[in-house]
């Protein structure tokens, strides 16, 4: 009689489904026939004690006691994990079974998931290894009939064990390190870390951006169609810098003649993207939903696990197996009565379905499990909730696109010369939809998002596109009917949201530049698709990440504790994904059997102590972070004065339209609103002048350089610089930031290059940004 242990239950339903079909359920809710059991954990339920729990003298931290390097690190159950645990150690121990098969997922988490349950519950049967790559029937087929040893897989689980003994060691030495130098306790990840910094790198860029003004010319021709101003080179839409030379461009082609210098018409095709995976999902449901990456986890789990309409949703793969294609048609047929799909879904059913392409079958990419996909059960949605609804509905739209025909459109570019080809020239351009295609799943809108990056929509550089242009002929000429000026505001990679940062983490390679690593780590990214979101979480948790902003979709920036932890930890290796890139390269030799256990071991030790002694002489002390779980804390920007620095990066749009650039400029400093508030009392009636802190609730009062919270001996960083961009501000001013949250357009701030610029400010979450729209 067999033991098989899957990974989750799931997995045993799969596999208990081909080769225990008459199975029954037992009383540890586990499956059961005449010849085996398949039992099932739930993902890690054992994992690696803390240090005090190895030795009590680490439960004061201490130099004296680091590096911690233990040669074996005992296991303990994880929380919550005791009844799961227990059967499995009852039937691991069981007499009637002959043998235990490993049917975890097939790879290095999977394999030591089975082995530290296996160790930890004392396990004396011999091991087999199912390597399932696919959960179709014919893939546990093939799979169970190939089974082998578990010491065939003996330098995996080597490799697993020692990915976790890393991670336990870097951890449990990096954060008293760090800790014990910065005065304040920090937590420190080979994940969390490197992801803090991004954020932290994208919340200065934002603070420190000083905005360039531009200007661009648009002519109208014959009312037929608009141009717009090109450079010198004929290759880039001119940004002048100087209104008065746009002034002179449209005086020199006003009442002139224009001369079509060229007219191209290209057809393009625009296919479907291949399935969603986790982090695809979380970055597409942040955009059109506003789910943070944390509920759109939690959604995709409950319409996996409750509903039973949706593919396993932890998974890294955007493709399907060749064994599936059989079976697609029952999965676009549980989903053909959903009333925004079924049009579409039944004309597919009603065809044979197309062959499908690499981009979506390939078996080389799919891992542990395949790209999200509808299941087999049919989707009623009867009662489901609108985020569950409308999520799934993301899945099937994406699911359905891949059996469709490309979207095909004609992008029409025009060049015009006025008067002729030696005088100005103006480009044209226009898209229109010739054949929908797969676009017939989407609302207008959402097609656009799905051909868009990582924002999902067009890029203020972007030319706008005027849709269907006229025909018109090379040579042709028409009249000059109008021209405007444009200006607009250059601004900065705007502020990570969820979605934007799990692309970020997915992408992180392009960060590295030594070619080795960057290959290493394409295809891993930053964490994985199971624990990114938690990241963000922690680190929210942490109280280093706030999220802002009033919309759908929140930004993530760094609190001032956030900036303090970033500059405290002075190791670089620790705070970047390279590290990650050299332990995949390392662990990869284990698995390989190219690099002894003794030797790794040997060299991650230098570098724990090496760590430990950067971070002891170099570290720099930090306030105590924020309350836990409030995620408030205020952004603390580099400069007192405000926006003093930064470069101009990106384009902005017009400074009349209606999503104007917002750019970070108010410094909060504990520290700082200290001494102002040292330098001031309340009035005598007790009122507060300028209103309350929109972090804590206690008055704001005024100090020699700025109005600060007057709660900074409770830790309130909350502060608004007197001076901001090199203007003064008034009290009537700040009493209009405070009490309104924003003040009319100002004139006479300055940039760093000594431009003037104006724009009102506004207070959001505790920070003071501009706001270059009108009024």
């Amino acid at each position: 009689m067999l033991l098989v242990i899957a990974e989750k239950p799931s997995a045993a339903r799969d596999i208990a489904r081909v080769i225990a079909p008459q199975a029954h359920k037992t009383p540890d809710g586990f499956l059961a026939d005449a010849n085996c059991v398949i039992a099932h954990a739930r993902g890690h339920l054992v994992e690696l004690v803390l240090p005090p729990e190895i030795d009590p003298k680490y439960k004061r931290w201490s130099y004296e006691h680091l590096p911690i390097l233990p040669e074996r690190i005992p296991l303990k159950l994880r929380y919550g994990a005791a009844k799961e645990f227990e059967a499995l150690k009852r039937l691991l121990r069981d007499r009637r079974f002959e043998a235990v098969v490993c049917a975890t997922d097939a790879g290095r988490e999977g394999q030591l998931i089975f082995d530290f349950i296996y160790e930890h519950a004392g396990g004396q049967l011999p091991v087999q290894r199912l390597w399932l790559s696919t959960f179709t029937d014919d893939g546990i087929r093939r799979a169970w009939q190939a089974m082998k040893s578990h010491s065939a897989y003996a330098n995996l689980s080597l490799a697993a064990r020692l990915r976790s003994y890393s991670d336990w060691v870097v951890g449990m030495n990096a954060c008293p390190a760090v800790s014990l130098a910065a005065k304040a306790t920090i937590n420190v990840g080979r994940v969390m870390t490197p992801t803090l910094k991004l954020i932290v790198e994208r919340t200065r860029e934002n603070e420190n951006f000083v905005p360039r003004t531009y200007f661009q010319v648009v002519a109208e021709f014959g009312e037929l169609y608009r141009g717009t101003l090109l450079d010198d080179a004929g290759e880039k839409l001119a940004e002048l810098e100087q209104r008065e030379a746009a002034e002179r461009v449209v005086e020199r082609i006003t009442g002139q003649m224009g001369q079509v210098l060229s007219y191209q018409v290209k057809r393009e095709k625009r296919y479907a993207k291949p399935l969603y995976n986790l982090g695809d999902l979380q970055v597409e449901a942040a955009r059109l939903l506003g789910f943070t990456a944390d509920h759109t986890l939690e959604v995709a789990q409950k319409l996996y696990q409750d509903r039973k309409c949706l593919s396993y949703p932890r998974t890294s793969s955007r493709h399907l197996e060749k064994a599936m294609l059989p079976e697609l048609p029952k999965h676009i047929r549980a989903v053909a009565a959903i009333p925004e799909v079924s049009e579409v879904a039944q004309a597919i059913l009603a065809k044979p379905l197309p062959s499908l392409s690499k981009a979506y079958v390939d078996d080389t990419k799919v891992t542990d499990h395949h790209g999200l996909i509808p299941t087999e059960k049919p989707a009623t949605m009867a009662g489901w909730s609108e985020d569950e609804r409308r999520l799934f509905l993301m899945v099937v739209r994406r699911f359905l696109a891949i059996f469709l025909p490309p979207a095909e459109y004609d992008k029409t570019t025009i060049i015009t010369g006025v008067p002729d080809q030696k005088g100005d020239r103006f480009r044209s351009t226009g898209s229109q939809l010739i054949v929908p295609g797969w676009q017939v799943l989407y609302p207008s809108a959402s097609a656009g998002g799905e051909k868009n990056g990582e924002s999902g929509a067009k890029n203020d550089d972007d030319e706008p596109d005027q849709g269907a242009l006229p025909v018109v002929a090379t040579g042709a000429t028409y009249p000059v009917t109008g021209s405007t000026i444009e200006e607009k505001q250059t601004k900065p990679r705007p502020l990570y949201t969820d979605g934007s940062l799990i692309r970020a983490m997915q992408n992180i390679a392009a960060q590295l530049d030594d070619a080795a690593l960057k290959s290493i780590l394409k295809p891993l990214g930053l964490g994985t698709e199971a624990t990114r979101a938690a990241t963000i979480e922690k680190l929210i948790k942490l109280g280093m990440v706030a999220r802002t902003g009033k919309g759908k979709t929140k930004q993530l920036v760094a609190t001032q504790f956030g900036h303090q932890v970033i500059d405290a930890i002075a190791d670089e290796a620790i705070k970047s994904p390279a590290l990650t890139a050299l332990w995949e390269d390392k662990l990869a030799q284990v698995e390989e059997g190219q690099l002894p256990e003794a030797i790794y071991r040997q060299e991650l030790g230098e570098y724990v102590r090496r760590l430990i002694d950067t971070l002891r002489s170099q570290a720099k002390p930090v306030q105590a972070a924020p309350k836990r779980g409030t995620g408030t804390s205020a952004v603390m920007t580099g400069a007192e004065e405000g926006a003093t620095g930064g470069s101009a990066r990106g384009r902005g749009r017009s400074t009349s339209g209606k999503a104007g650039g917002a750019t970070k400029v108010g410094a909060t400093s504990a520290g700082v609103a200290k001494r102002a508030a040292r330098s001031t009392e309340l009035s005598p009636t007790g009122d507060a002048p300028f209103g309350t802190c929109p972090l804590c609730g206690k008055p704001i009062i005024e100090g020699k350089r700025g109005y600060g919270c007057s709660g900074w001996r409770s830790g309130c960083p909350f502060v608004i610089w007197k001076q901001i961009a090199g203007k003064t501000l008034t009290s009537s001013m700040v009493k209009d930031l405070i009490q309104k949250g924003r003040t009319r357009k100002l004139t006479g701030f300055t940039n760093k290059e000594g431009q003037k610029f104006e724009a009102s400010l506004v207070l959001q979450n505790g920070q003071v940004t501009f706001d270059f729209r009108n009024g």
